[in-house]
């Protein structure tokens, strides 16, 4: 029971580099460890994006009695984000975002440039879904030959 809840926790914010690995030292059932895994992930998304749009409307409350619209600067950086942005879209970040992003900076990046929470909601859970179960079945099926 109580790895079960460190492998949730652990899958709420990083799932391949923390939730699925820490099923595996467990020596969770597939099953199981897609079940934890996903919950975890699922968990993370829904919590971080509400999190994530929290902060975003405190800083727009913030820009708002500023009332100064600071100048926009167009440097490398600002380039490259907008040139990926439009390459790859929302769908391209929920993608990238369990293998190499954390879900609190992968929800706060799809809100901030995406804005529609409940899209992004929608597409992270898919994507959590489908790498829990693409790692999952690769893990088992490594296990299977590594014994047989």
């Amino acid at each position: 029971m109580l790895e079960s809840l460190w492998v949730i926790l652990s899958s709420a914010v990083f799932l391949v580099k923390g939730g699925l690995p820490l099923s595996t030292a467990f020596h969770f059932s597939p099953l199981h460890a897609m079940g934890t895994t996903c919950l975890g992930g699922i968990l993370g998304v829904v919590v971080f994006t509400h999190l994530s749009q929290w902060i975003l409307d405190r800083y727009q409350d913030f820009k708002k009695k500023r009332r100064k619209a600071p100048r926009r600067r167009f440097t490398w950086i600002n380039k490259t984000i907008v040139r990926t942005k439009n390459r790859f879209g929302l769908l391209g970040l929920s993608v990238i975002t369990p293998l190499l992003l954390s879900f609190p900076l992968g929800c706060f990046l799809a809100l901030r440039y995406f804005g529609n929470k409940q899209k992004v909601m929608a597409y992270m859970m898919v994507s959590v879904v489908f790498w829990s179960a693409t790692w999952t079945l690769l893990q088992a099926f490594i296990n299977t030959i590594s014994l047989g």
